[in-house]
């Protein structure tokens, strides 16, 4: 039994990661170690953006009914059959967080739902159309790079448009290609939640999805996409560090995560396995107000709430006693004061980096209203 409303707006993310193109591929075959070969997209939002602007973001949004429309299964099964394509995705060995199994009046399972948000979103922000031909055999989710069809540059704009302003058309679309999005390559990733303290909060899912090598985007400038860009997780890391791109907690925990592979072969293998043999993990980081700056703290930390986890939902919990994070005040400390009296460090810190949190809402802690 899960409860049937959530206090958050839910939404889907695609962390897409490809290989570069090569300049010079027997240069490289003896140069691999010097040079690194994933890449990400990244999406800088723009200034008028209704959340987070100026910000680097991986692409995304809100999820739209038409994501979980029945209309998708009478697609998916002209060519298939529709139980070998739900035994075709991973199956994970741990329980799913609340967002995939939260009870719901859609009608298609959440697992397709938000990968098909994810994919549609993605769209839309960057131009990249992650779908796979009717006929194409199915194959079980492991190791398998993302396909894409290609659109006219003109089909393209004029696509975007259309789906933008109806979510709905994207299924149109794809009937007019011939064509389904691409849900096997997209794999369970992680599951993060805005923090307390934001009049919009979303609960996200985020998906891994690799490509052969690098595509072409498509910019929109009548979106809330200021500049779409590919990225080595340490260039993207350092250009925050030196104050040329904004990032937030989520893309910087996620791109250093990503600093761990050196191919994106090894990440793809690894994405297949890890969807299979771990639950996915939900995180929900707590902002620490300091004299100086701003600490956001995640579970494990030795100042994240003690007894407190990521908003897991049980029967056995009543409604008023589920946590929805908090905010803390510590404005008597520095960071360094904090950092050193901490036994256990997972957290992000921010020097003098407080225009933002003094914005934050004290009590939308727990009053944020909230829809699917």
């Amino acid at each position: 039994m899960t409860r049937k409303k959530s206090l958050f707006h839910e939404a889907a993310t695609l962390i897409l990661v490809a290989r570069r193109i090569p300049a010079n591929p027997q240069h490289d075959l003896q140069h691999t170690s010097m040079r690194p070969e994933l890449k990400v997209l990244m999406i800088q939002r723009s200034s008028s953006s209704s959340f987070m602007p100026k910000a680097g973001a991986f692409p995304g949004g809100m999820t739209d009914k038409a994501d979980f429309s029945p209309e998708w299964k009478e697609i998916y099964a002209q060519n298939s059959d529709w139980q070998l394509i739900l035994n075709s995705l991973p199956k994970s060995a741990n329980l799913y967080p609340p967002i995939y199994t939260r009870s719901r009046n859609e009608f298609l399972p959440a697992k397709i739902g938000f990968r098909i948000c994810a994919i549609r979103e993605t769209f839309e922000e960057s131009g990249l159309l992650l779908l796979k031909k009717n006929g194409d055999p199915i194959k079980n989710s492991v190791g398998l790079y993302g396909s894409n069809v290609t659109l006219t540059l003109s089909e393209l704009q004029e696509w975007r448009k259309i789906v933008h302003k109806d979510a709905s058309q994207f299924l149109t679309l794809c009937r007019e290609l011939k064509a389904v999005p691409d849900i096997w390559s997209l794999y369970d990733w992680s599951n993060w939640f805005t923090p307390a303290g934001y009049i919009k909060r979303f609960d996200t899912a985020f998906y891994m999805c690799c490509l052969d090598y690098i595509k072409d985007t498509v910019e929109d400038l009548n979106s809330e996409v200021k500049k779409l860009f590919w990225a080595t997780p340490l260039e993207m890391l350092l250009g925050h560090r030196n104050g040329k791109l904004l990032l937030y907690p989520p893309q910087i925990y996620e791109l250093s995560r990503l600093l761990n592979f050196k191919s994106v072969q090894e990440l793809l293998i690894f994405s297949g396995y890890r969807a299979r043999s771990y639950g996915t993990l939900q995180y929900l980081t707590v902002p620490i107000r300091c004299k100086n700056g701003t600490i956001t703290v995640l579970n494990g930390d030795s100042l994240y709430p003690l007894g407190q986890l990521p908003i897991r939902e049980n029967i056995k919990v009543s409604e008023d006693e589920i946590w929805y994070g908090e905010l803390i005040n510590k404005e008597g400390d520095t960071i360094e004061d904090l950092n050193a009296s901490s036994k256990h460090l997972h957290r992000f810190v921010f020097p003098n980096f407080r225009e933002s949190f003094s914005k934050l809402n004290e009590n939308s802690a727990r009053s944020t209203p909230y829809s699917n």
